[in-house]
């Protein structure tokens, strides 16, 4: 199944956020009709619940205990859908220090041109939300695609994935990457100062090729699937201790 998939990293560690998590999921409960139901897909008949407080109990639970969260939600009321979030808690401040939000969409639902726009949406209201340094959103098979041939996991202080159907930088990636005086239209997110590359109306409508737009910003600043070796640190993209 080739999934939407919607990608945002963080350099702070989200899950003792509390009023974050809440305005992010009425966020994604407002724009898509959606009311959570489940908080484990492994064991949807006992975490049940009922409103978004407890919701943000477990994030906050967890955050102290594992390193992986997976939340269910229900279908939604007009749509046969439902929505997975999976978050990933940093393990270090070395090389995936970072916290990762992973939210996929199914294949059905956006095949409507009006669902797309909603997660378009979802994308920006994500972003102002988190603030992240980086979030991306296209298919699960081109996001999955971008891979280091070496089996190693991408270091984020040596390249980044690349440049998707969207993309998020925040404002110091903008600046790095001299956004305003390329040719790639983007869009600069309230709250942010960071700007969205949008390459067509949808994955499947691209106008402008994803790989053109990674030679535009520099191809060695992205994950090159030919590349055997490895990238200076800091060299091409930014370090972490550059980016707060």
């Amino acid at each position: 199944m080739n999934d939407l998939q919607v990608s945002l990293f963080s350099l702070e560690s989200l899950f003792d956020k509390r009023e974050m998590w809440k305005a992010f999921f009425t966020n994604l409960e407002n724009i898509f009709d959606l009311k959570i139901s489940h908080i484990d897909k492994n064991d949807p008949m006992r975490n049940k619940v009922k409103n978004l407080d407890e919701v943000v109990d477990y994030i906050g639970i967890f955050g102290g205990e594992e390193d992986t969260l997976n939340i269910l939600f229900a279908k939604s009321k007009k749509y046969d859908l439902f929505v997975l979030l999976e978050l990933n808690k940093a393990k270090s401040t070395v090389g995936n220090g970072f916290d990762m939000v992973y939210i996929s969409f199914h294949e059905e639902f956006i095949k409507q041109k009006e669902n797309v726009e909603k997660v378009y949406l979802f994308f920006k209201e994500s972003i102002s939300v988190i603030k992240p340094f980086y979030a991306v959103c296209d298919d699960t098979i081109n996001i999955k695609v971008k891979k280091k041939n070496n089996g190693f996991p991408v270091n984020y202080e040596e390249e980044l994935p690349g440049i998707f159907w969207l993309t998020y930088f925040n404002k110091k990636y903008s600046d790095f990457f001299d956004l305003k005086n390329k040719n790639i239209p983007f869009e600069v997110v309230e709250n942010t100062s960071g700007t969205i590359l949008r390459l067509g109306e949808s994955p499947h409508h691209i106008v402008y090729d994803r790989f053109e737009a990674e030679k535009e910003l520099g191809t060695k600043s992205f994950v090159e699937l030919d590349a055997i070796l490895n990238k200076p640190f800091g060299k091409y993209v930014l370090l972490f201790k550059d980016l707060i």
